[in-house]
C-alpha cells in the first residue's frame, strides 16, 4: 500500500489540530487571567485552579 498521497493530508490535519488547541488554550488562559467567573464555574478550570494553590 502506498501511503505517500495520504501523508500531506495527514500532516495538514495534524497541524490544524495543534493550531486549534493553541488558540483554545490561549483563549482559556486569557479568560482565566481576567478572572471570568462564568467560564470557571463550568468546571473547566477547577482542576487547574486546585493545582495552582
Amino acid at each position: 500500500m502506498n501511503w505517500s498521497p495520504a501523508l500531506p493530508t495527514f500532516f495538514i490535519t495534524l497541524r490544524e489540530g495543534v493550531e486549534a488547541a493553541l488558540v483554545v488554550g490561549i483563549v482559556f488562559a486569557c479568560l482565566q487571567q481576567a478572572k471570568t467567573t462564568k467560564i470557571t464555574s463550568l468546571g473547566i478550570f477547577r482542576c487547574c485552579q486546585c493545582s495552582n494553590r
